[in-house]
């Protein structure tokens, strides 16, 4: 199908920050990911991944979450320093930034690699300021692990933060608490689940039943499949996740609508003072016109499914769909600045 309207920022173009997430700061919004894919390794055919490549990450800024100023490129594939041995460009997918209250300083994660995806590194990089630039820091391998799609988590009400990534070819999600700086993790992994998990995204239900959540994609490049739902009890930290199967009960829905994860928006119901989690989803585009390079966003509030309303399904979430749902929402001045946190 074809993929959902484009999203404009304040100048008119069409906003390009693909696998990215949204973090609120001093009373500003700022939204990251990755800038327009192109086909810079030339040879691959449009929807073979290894060929996709973006000059780096962007950001947009917003005070009410409809109307998004772009504040640059705050971070760009030539700033990475590999080494000799390891020349770009690079593949930068998954930007993720957290901000350290105790530094004064935005952490910038990425999932770091060559277009053969032999590097399978975590990038880091860090900036006093929400706008960049942010200066190259290091590599790793997480806990002595390969590192592809990965989120940042910080905890609510703490500093306590975690880097989720998918690894081991597939094989594991692994969850690791960050240093006290936030730009290394801890020697520990601190919990996993069964993979294939890309396109991680979380949410925790609060004030509900206060666990974790986990929505991510399996792995088939850049076509859309299934979404995969997790839960978590007790904290990110030891004991086991919870496979709750997989989100949709039709063709479409079970494609994800077409979308991979990316990151989920903790809104406040303003009559219960509930979460509603909203769904943010890359549509990649790869059958479509202009390919990956022509991505859009797919933006749908997660439903919670009790008993009564969703008798025929025991997941405690579900994702209808409606239409244009984000455009909507700018244009009838939405409230999506009060977050639960």
């Amino acid at each position: 199908s074809a993929p959902p309207p484009p999203l404009y920022d304040t100048d008119g173009n069409k906003i390009d920050a693909h696998g990215g997430q949204i973090i609120r700061h001093e009373g500003a919004f700022y939204w990251y990911g990755e800038s327009r894919k192109g086909l810079s390794a030339m040879g691959y055919p449009v929807g073979v991944n290894e060929g996709w490549t973006n000059e780096g990450v962007n950001c947009y800024r917003s005070s009410d979450m409809l109307a998004w100023e772009f504040a640059g490129m705050v971070f760009r594939n030539t700033s990475v320093a590999l080494g000799a041995d390891q020349p770009g460009p690079y593949v930068i997918e998954r930007p993720k930034v957290v901000y350290n209250a105790a530094t004064s300083t935005f952490v910038l994660w990425m999932h770091l690699d060559s277009f053969s995806y032999t590097y399978r590194y975590a990038g880091v990089a860090t900036s006093p300021s929400p706008v960049g630039p942010f200066e190259w820091k290091h590599a790793l391998h997480p806990n002595g692990h390969e590192s592809f799609d990965l989120q940042i988590w910080r905890e609510p009400g703490t500093e306590d933060a975690y880097l989720l990534r998918d690894t081991d070819g597939h094989a594991w999600t692994m969850v690791s608490r960050l240093t006290a700086d936030y730009t290394g993790v801890e020697e520990e992994v601190s919990s996993r689940l069964k993979g294939p998990c890309e396109g991680i995204a979380l949410f925790k239900d609060l004030p509900g039943d206060g666990l974790h959540y986990l929505v991510c994609s399996y792995a088939t490049w850049y076509y859309p499949n299934a979404m995969q739902l997790h839960r978590k009890a007790g904290g990110l930290a030891g004991g086991e996740w919870e496979f709750l199967g997989d989100i949709g009960d039709g063709l479409y829905s079970r494609l994800s609508y077409n979308s991979q994860p990316t990151f989920v928006l903790p809104l406040r119901n303003a009559t219960s003072g509930e979460l509603v989690p909203v769904y943010m989803g890359d549509n990649w585009n790869a059958n479509g016109p202009g390919g990956v390079g022509n991505a859009s966003y797919l933006w749908l509030p997660f439903e919670r499914c009790a008993e009564e309303s969703c008798w025929w399904d025991w997941r405690p979430w579900r994702l209808p769909w409606q239409e244009a749902w984000m455009p909507r929402q700018v244009e009838r001045g939405a409230d999506m600045t009060d977050w639960l946190y």
